[in-house]
């Protein structure tokens, strides 16, 4: 803590993978969303985005654009509705 200001640190990890039959010098991140992210540390290329916990708000990850395909009525702005969101705020496992 700083000046009572939390501040949050963000994991990353870096390996050598083998990726589509070649070594791959990756970085990987497990945000609180419920995806864990592979990139690939040369291109910034997503080379895979899976869900590592129960994921409701978004039912995959678009390795094209890396943004999230969002469950339709995950958007209270949109429905109005209620919207049990997994994981919550403080991640998954």
């Amino acid at each position: 803590m700083t000046n009572g200001t939390s501040i949050h640190a963000r994991r990353w990890s870096l390996a050598e993978l083998p990726i589509g039959g070649m070594q791959r010098a990756v970085i990987m991140q497990a945000p609180k969303n419920g995806f864990f992210y592979v990139l690939d540390r040369a291109t910034g290329e997503l080379l895979a985005a899976d869900p590592f916990t129960t994921t409701t708000w978004a039912k995959s990850v678009n390795k094209k654009t890396g943004r999230p395909v969002v469950e339709r009525g995950a958007n209270y702005g949109e429905t109005g509705k209620p919207f049990v969101s997994m994981p919550g705020p403080g991640g998954g496992p």
